[in-house]
């Protein structure tokens, strides 16, 4: 993933990433990952990002930190409680980009930026990887700093338990 430099005024948003094991069906698959999802707590990550980055951008730091393959397409939703997404009021889905059919409603990532889509402390979304798979994570935003100017960005700042396999073994 390339970094980005902040312009000055540019504010720094730390998001918290918490894996959903009881909704990813690949939990319960492969031994690491019926250990991971017997424990009380979920997998999570700390990420920090500027304001200007873009929900592409944001989706392919998530995956970095949970160290799987961006290979699938992907969606932000507003619908964290919901089981079928294309009702979420607000979405946001790579299809767009990349000129598939979407449900509609759904809105372009590249073009998404955090500050318009998490604009205050608190706002939290399903990041939802892999329509096949099916990994869910909650994404919230929980703090916002200025921005330091001789830091790229995303910083990965903090990690909570082990990621699970993106593609465990199934034997």
């Amino acid at each position: 993933m390339r970094t980005k430099k902040p312009k000055i005024g540019d504010n720094a948003y730390r998001m918290r990433i918490t894996l959903m094991p009881e909704k990813s069906p690949m939990m319960s698959f492969g031994k690491h990952n019926i250990r991971l999802g017997k424990k009380k707590t979920a997998p999570s990550r700390d990420i920090v990002l500027l304001e200007t980055h873009n929900l592409y951008q944001f989706a392919e730091a998530i995956i970095q930190a949970f160290l799987f393959d961006f290979d699938h397409c992907f969606g932000f939703f507003d619908a964290l409680d919901k089981s079928f997404y294309g009702d979420a009021g607000e979405k946001y889905e790579l299809f767009v980009d990349i000129g598939e059919d979407t449900p509609p409603g759904s809105r372009a990532v590249k073009t998404a930026r955090l500050k318009d889509v998490f604009s205050a402390d608190g706002k939290k979304m399903l990041f939802y990887f892999d329509y096949g798979d099916g990994w869910h994570f909650c994404v919230e935003r929980i703090g916002t700093r200025e921005s330091e100017r001789d830091v790229s960005y995303p910083l990965f700042f903090e990690s909570a338990d082990d990621a699970p396999e993106q593609y465990p073994n199934f034997e």
